[in-house]
């Protein structure tokens, strides 16, 4: 289990530097290529699949959208794109209809990209096209989030053709292809220690803290650290990987001990916990498109403090 702290606020990022993802660089390159043969052009199709990411969608309507169509070379000189815009076609409980809509699509070799949804030639509901950012997995292109007005998850493939297409080349959306299953979760994890009660006395509302908590791999420890009602101690922010296949790696166990240490009196306890455990896994997958936290209560007896543990989704692992 990765290592949260309540030690300081520290928040694990990924490089600032945008990394091409080989997939996208490999289909613009092919896109630079400009006439194959007499009258036609190397250009790359793209299908793309909106599937629900809600775990109350029934199956009939898991597959929410899909559509395909070609892709041109685009973008200003040294940030080429990859952008087209074509047919979508809706599941609406009965075979997938053509409601007229089109999908628009700028992608980057980094995978972030502008996705936007047209009915009639104009954007659906005024909405301008919206950032997604992609994932590799495996041969295709994954991104899960608000997408085209849902919590769903957008397949995209990339594959290398010509344009015109060939006359046997039907123009309609391929087959709609279900998006690879995940192997594991990745989320973030923080926690902060709130002082709930600070009275140490007549005329006394300040407290000596003194802790050691503990939360699986690492711990927190103050010594004679100031604090009123109120106060809190931001922890660390961590990014936690739980695959599937690992049963014990979805749990993140916490115990531990707050005292106020008084030079005239004896220790007054505020906080203590011989060991919880908090299922991350399970908090994410009944509640994929937002935080959960949970709270470890302090004695609630005079000098008091909450233990609060946060964790969300961030993406899929494949």
């Amino acid at each position: 289990m990765n290592r949260i702290l309540l030690s300081a606020a520290l928040l694990l990022s990924g490089s600032a530097l945008a990394q091409s993802i080989p997939l996208v660089s490999d289909a613009l390159n092919y896109a630079r290529t400009g006439t194959v043969a007499k009258d036609t052009r190397a250009v790359v199709y793209a299908t793309v699949t909106l599937v629900s990411a809600l775990p109350a969608q029934t199956a009939d309507r898991t597959v929410v959208a899909y559509g395909s169509g070609p892709l041109n070379l685009g973008g200003a000189a040294g940030a080429p794109q990859l952008t087209g815009e074509f047919p979508v076609l809706w599941n609406t409980g009965k075979p997938f209809l053509n409601t007229g809509a089109t999908l628009s699509l700028a992608l980057n070799p980094d995978g972030s990209a502008l996705v936007g949804l047209k009915l009639d030639g104009k954007n659906f509901l005024g909405r301008p096209p919206a950032p997604v950012k992609f994932t590799p997995a495996g041969e295709v292109l994954v991104a899960t989030g608000i997408n085209v007005g849902g919590f769903r998850t957008m397949t995209l493939t990339l594959n290398k053709g010509i344009w015109p297409p060939p006359g046997a080349q039907s123009a309609q959306p391929v087959q709609p292809a279900q998006p690879p299953k995940p192997t594991g979760v990745r989320v973030r994890v923080s926690s902060r220690l709130v002082v709930t009660n600070a009275d140490d006395g007549f005329a006394d509302n300040t407290l000596e803290l003194y802790a050691s908590i503990w939360t699986g791999s690492g711990d927190l420890r103050l010594a004679n650290t100031s604090a009123g009602k109120g106060a809190q101690f931001a922890g660390e922010t961590v990014i936690v990987d739980i695959p599937f296949a690992s049963a014990d790696a979805r749990f993140l166990a916490v115990g531990g001990l707050v005292i106020d240490r008084d030079s005239a009196s004896k220790d007054d306890l505020l906080w203590r916990h011989p060991g919880a455990k908090f299922d991350l896994l399970g908090a994410v997958q009944a509640k994929p498109q937002g935080p959960t936290s949970w709270t470890l209560p302090g004695d609630r007896s005079d000098e008091s403090a909450d233990l609060v543990i946060t964790v969300e989704k961030v993406e899929d692992l494949y």
